[in-house]
């Protein structure tokens, strides 16, 4: 008896002998973590994939011990209780998203997130009309599912907007491996979670109805062996106008349970150092710029790309006159010695 369980063992994938994503390994209330945020250029390793497989991040800087908590909470104590009801747990990332689903013996589900969007504020996703599926529980390598869920989806561009949203997600558990991260640290035994979804909404801007999307694509690494929250994360937030050749916004995070001595090549900071705001905006616009810009050119773009205006900011923080711009959506490009990047924003 014993040699044939052995034997039935050892065709199991490996992965299997160190656990499946079920609901009892699920992030729980009260589970926190700190994860650094890493070079926001390191690659997502998309085709890595399958078993035994070695993710490596070892080569990436960080910045600085710059970090974000990590917290499941109860909806009810978050700003966002009354629009996400039916959720029980919500996954809070400090400064970037919070997750709100419940779940089952069988499945975990979710009821939508807000999206903090540095330029924008809160994007609100809820799917209360129809939840989106995250797991069938058990799952391992190669399972995966799909499915549509509907909603709305509420954020202030040009005035506050509450749209009709639906969208669909993709969601597979792609790979079971090693995971090197800085500093010479190595995790075996991680599952690679990848969600991928889309969302599709009816906005008005100007008194026109416009299509916009916002895409998520997230990959989560878990060793489930230690914890119930991710050891990695490598996600990307996009919002757009269908049909536009530029996003609105374009936002990526990658971020890491280890915290690297070596920084980031200056050239590699982020956009996402510099603040546009209010947005919308009647007359005077204020950037601010993150300590590591420290001052910059600019030029504000139209809707067509010709140069409407253009200046220095000598200081960390400017206000710019737009009083004599048309109503519309512009690009403000930046740049220095260092960094170069851009920044959209509307003119009411």
């Amino acid at each position: 008896m014993n040699k044939s369980l052995l034997f039935t063992a050892f065709l199991l994938p490996t992965s299997m002998l160190v656990g499946q994503f079920t609901q009892t390994n699920e992030p729980q209330i009260g589970s926190s973590s700190v994860l650094y945020v890493i070079d926001s250029l390191a690659p997502t390793f998309e085709s890595i994939t399958g078993n035994d497989v070695e993710w490596d991040y070892s080569s990436y800087g960080g910045y600085g011990g710059v970090s974000r908590d990590l917290l499941v909470v109860d909806p009810a104590t978050t700003p966002y209780a009354g629009d996400y009801p039916l959720a029980t747990k919500a996954l809070l990332i400090q400064d970037f998203l919070s997750l709100f689903f419940t779940s089952t013996p069988d499945d975990r589900t979710s009821y939508g997130f807000v999206f903090y969007e540095p330029s924008f504020g809160d994007i609100l996703a809820e799917f209360n009309a129809n939840p989106a599926l995250l797991y069938n529980y058990p799952m391992d390598v190669t399972d995966g599912l799909s499915d549509d869920f509907s909603g709305t989806l509420n954020f202030d561009f040009v005035t506050p907007q509450s749209a009709d949203a639906e969208g669909a997600n993709q969601v597979t558990v792609d790979g079971f491996g090693t995971l090197k991260l800085a500093n010479g640290v190595v995790i075996e035994n991680v599952h690679r979670y990848k969600l991928v979804d889309e969302i599709i909404a009816e906005i008005d801007v100007f008194g026109t109805p416009q299509e916009f999307q916002l895409d998520r694509t997230q990959y989560e690494y878990y060793a489930l062996a230690d914890g119930d929250l991710p050891v990695f994360v490598h996600a990307t937030v996009m919002l757009k106008q269908v049909g536009a050749a530029e996003p609105i916004s374009d936002f990526q995070l990658v971020m890491s349970a280890e915290d690297p001595t070596s920084l980031v090549n200056l050239t590699n900071l982020s956009i996402n150092q510099v603040s546009v705001y209010p947005n919308p905006t009647h007359d005077l616009l204020t950037i601010t710029l993150g300590k590591e810009w420290n001052s910059a050119s600019y030029l504000i773009l139209d809707a067509a790309g010709k140069v409407v205006a253009d200046g220095y900011l000598e200081h960390a923080m400017k206000q710019i006159d737009v009083t004599t711009l048309y109503s519309g959506m512009y690009t403000i490009q930046l740049f220095n010695d260092h960094y170069v990047g851009q920044k959209k924003f509307i003119k009411q």
